[in-house]
């Protein structure tokens, strides 16, 4: 999946490619993604789907819209933006768009998504997509992860909630993020410090990562 999913990404797969010959796998993301989630409600209190904002490392961002500027003013053409959005998006639908869903406890199946939108700013790729839920649900409690089961891509999530996260809902209902015990950002510090170790050949146990990379959103909404 990641084939298709992260078809552009063939230049740092290659470089850990080669430390392989030197040292054990680098286990660690190729790819970070800060993702923003919105959860939308319908005009019956129920949790229609999320709206998911996902903002891609600079790097992966560089390699990922290489070639899309046709006319070289210094920014992607809008069409082949909007191409590259349907391609992910089909891709992601192999992976369940990495985002799993209870509500009270039971798992959540998603319609496939129709709208999304690729853009680039600051100079850092951004994918916006709506997942609708297959049937809507009342959330009396429901949980929300964002990852990569394989740790392929590293998903982090705002370090805090914010009103804006609950698109229509009653105002019962509030949001809150759990985090795991290594961030993103120590990811990154640590997959640097492993490739350094691996080309010197003094690697030889990559540091395990958290059991739990990726945190959670919980929606609780109070039932009168």
């Amino acid at each position: 999946m990641e084939r298709q999913w992260l078809a552009r990404t063939g230049w740092l797969s290659g470089l850990l490619a080669g430390l392989a010959t030197t040292a054990p796998a680098v286990a660690h993301p190729h790819v970070w993604v800060e993702a923003h989630a919105e959860i939308v409600f319908d005009a019956s209190a129920r949790v229609a789907g999320i709206r998911h904002t996902w903002t891609f490392d600079p790097a992966y961002s560089a390699y990922a819209t290489m070639g899309l500027d046709m006319d070289r003013d210094g920014n992607a053409d809008p069409a082949k933006l909007a191409d590259l959005a349907e391609t992910n998006l089909a891709s992601l639908a192999e992976a369940n768009y990495f985002t799993a869903v209870k509500v009270g406890g039971s798992p959540a199946a998603f319609a496939s998504s129709s709208d999304h939108q690729a853009t680039v700013a600051n100079d850092r790729l951004v994918l916006r997509f709506l997942l609708p839920l297959k049937s809507p649900a009342k959330a009396e409690e429901m949980t929300i992860r964002i990852g990569d089961p394989t740790f392929f891509t590293a998903f982090t999530l705002p370090e805090a909630a914010d009103p804006t996260m609950l698109d229509g809902a009653p105002e019962s209902c509030r949001v809150s993020i759990s985090h795991p015990a290594a961030s993103g950002s120590e990811g990154v510090e640590r997959l640097a410090q492993d490739i350094a170790a691996a080309l010197r050949g003094q690697l030889d146990d990559p540091a395990p990562m958290s059991a739990d990379p990726d945190g959670q959103i919980v929606v609780v909404c109070r039932q009168d």
